[in-house]
């Protein structure tokens, strides 16, 4: 429920919050250790969610449950086609969209992307790639942003990202599993 703040309460969902620092734990340990997050995990998640928001919620905790997987799976869906993101990625973002729903779900979504992005970034200064890594940041931002204001068709955004090739790939589902639990701790502390 929303309660005029502007981070959702994360004790009035506790357990769906449990089932999703679990799922994202266990493919943050998959992720590592085999560079990728099991397809059985991913699914298992999203349709447990799924049916638990259906329970919940009845036709509208469904549809709500829906639109928060596609909300929360779409950007991954674009860094999988364009930018060499993985699959799993985006269908473990889709079961946190499934069961955090749609305003649970954005705050969790904006704190995952919030923590992949100072990885990029770190990762980047570690390998000593600043200035690459910042000049390729900056081009994929501008034509994510041409993209979400409906100047760019998707094949045109391709262009801003960076190349596939060459590219060192970090497992995201660390970040995913960071984002997901600081932004349960985080709302914890605002409404401690």
């Amino acid at each position: 429920m929303f309660d005029g703040s502007p981070i959702p309460d994360p004790t009035q969902h506790l357990g769906p919050w449990l089932v999703v620092l679990t799922a994202c734990a266990a493919a943050c340990m998959t992720d590592l250790r085999d560079r990728r997050i099991p397809n059985a995990m991913t699914l298992a998640l999203w349709v447990a969610g799924l049916i638990f928001s259906a329970i919940i919620g009845g036709a509208g905790g469904l549809g709500g449950a829906l639109g928060a997987s596609v909300l929360l799976a779409l950007p991954y869906i674009v860094l999988f086609l364009f930018a060499g993101g993985g699959a799993g990625d985006a269908k473990l973002m889709a079961g946190v969209g499934a069961w955090l729903g749609m305003t649970q779900g954005m705050y969790a979504l904006m704190m995952v992307a919030l923590v992949g992005g100072l990885a990029g970034i770190v990762v980047g200064l570690v390998r000593g790639q600043s200035r690459r890594t910042f000049g390729h940041l900056a081009f994929a931002t501008t034509g994510l942003i041409g993209l979400a204001h409906g100047r760019l068709r998707p094949s045109e955004c391709a262009a801003f990202m960076p190349p596939v090739s060459g590219a060192h790939r970090i497992p995201y589902g660390v970040a995913i599993f960071l984002g997901v639990a600081s932004a349960f701790v985080g709302a914890l502390l605002w409404h401690g």
